[in-house]
């Protein structure tokens, strides 16, 4: 009984006990210093988990797997759910802002350096260093969530198929569908009866319905025509974004198509330019709206913009993990989390592989993953600090 409980999505430490303004300072930094929405996650898993103790490792994988499952930049996603499992609402407020504002920020910031210097603003050395110590965090993760995730060989083997399946496929369908199957065989490897006689009942809530009721009204205003003000530009983003799985890759040949090639709100210099901004910035590359936000409207387009594109996946999630929780009494689904859990390594395995394909120089970006993997596994260095080396490294060596 002790394990199951220990398996269930809530935190390691109660709600109660957690104050929200640790926790929102923690998110903050972690979003203003990791690049990119898998290094966020790697960052969290280290001081949530690791150095705090907030989190258990089934509580954040579970948090990562609910992430991927669901629309919506995944980093900002997973970070809202912990908020939410350690202080309820306000902590899924505390962390939807602390994850979207610093890159928010950060973008339209470019934005407004693009304006006046032009297309000559460039990052991209600063990015180039950036890109083994990203890689080392997400591995690091990986490593740490192995350690409690695999616990034979059977669920070893498991891992290691589904982070291939992943890395080899590279198809929308396959990272949903891997943990789909991670799931079933953590049922069918489940020996435990059907629920705890014991369990209470799962509390009804008005959550969902008014979640659904929010969404449709998103739906009701027309689409024609469009003129690129700010409700249209919500509006558009917001639908976009709760239609969208898998990343920001996934969207982002669909807002090119919008933006530049029907609505011809920005031309493909801009565009271009937009995406770079938000590689050169922490957070998800998601946050290139909020480029394309700032050049229609100045900062009030770029708020329009966040605000689209991150608070509705983020209601969503915080919706669906309440039903999840209703349903973790169930003996089955926590074996089937226990089977995603299997997953979440692949997961994290393959999307190291996936950040490393981007590296410019192997050798060096090699030398630079082993150093920083081996400061992550056996020092408790800041991550950020590394994150700074690594930029001012890519500086020098331009």
């Amino acid at each position: 009984m002790a394990r199951q409980l220990a398996e269930k999505i809530s935190p390691a430490a109660a709600p109660g006990r957690i104050a929200l303004w640790p926790l929102f300072g923690d998110l903050l930094f972690m979003s203003a210093t990791a690049w990119g929405g898998f290094a966020v996650m790697a960052a969290a898993e280290r001081r949530l988990v690791q150095q705090r103790g907030w989190l258990t490792p089934a509580a954040y994988a579970n948090a990562i797997a609910l992430a991927w499952s669901m629309p919506g930049a995944v980093g900002v996603n997973a970070l809202t759910r912990m908020g939410y499992a350690l202080c309820g609402w306000r902590g899924a407020a505390a962390a939807l802002l602390a994850a979207a504002a610093p890159p928010s920020l950060c973008v339209a910031a470019f934005a407004a350096a693009y304006a006046y210097f032009g297309a000559g603003f460039s990052t991209a050395p600063i990015v180039a260093g950036l890109i083994p110590v990203i890689c080392a965090s997400i591995f690091s993760s990986g490593v740490n969530q192995a350690r409690s995730a695999l616990t034979s060989r059977r669920s070893a083997a498991l891992a290691v198929a589904s982070g291939l399946a992943i890395a080899l496929l590279q198809h929308l369908a396959v990272p949903l569908l891997s943990l789909l199957v991670c799931a079933l065989a953590g049922i069918a490897a489940d020996r435990s009866g059907p629920s705890d006689a014991a369990a209470p009942p799962p509390a009804r809530s008005p959550a969902p319905l008014l979640f659904l009721l929010l969404v449709a009204a998103l739906w009701l205003p027309a689409v024609e025509p469009l003129r690129a003000g700010l409700l249209d530009l919500f509006l558009i983003l917001a639908r976009l974004s709760l239609s969208f799985f898998g990343g920001a890759l996934i969207i982002v040949p669909m807002l090119q198509d919008l933006f530049v090639r029907e609505y011809r709100w920005l031309d493909g210099t801009a565009f271009a330019a937009a995406l770079a901004a938000s590689q050169s910035s922490p957070g998800p590359l998601l946050s290139s709206v909020v480029f394309m936000g700032y050049t229609l409207h100045g900062w009030a387009g770029a708020g329009a913009a966040a605000a689209g594109v991150f608070v509705p996946p983020a209601l969503a999630i915080v919706v669906c993990g309440r039903i999840v929780d209703q349903l973790m009494h169930h003996a089955r689904m926590r074996a089937a989390m226990r089977g995603v859990r299997v997953g979440v390594v692949g997961l994290t395995f393959a999307s190291a592989a996936a950040v490393a394909h981007h590296a410019s120089r192997p050798l060096w970006s090699l030398a630079i993953f082993a150093v920083a993997l081996g400061l992550l596994q056996h020092t408790r260095l800041p991550i950020a600090l590394l994150f700074a080396l690594a930029g001012v490294l890519g500086w020098l060596s331009a």
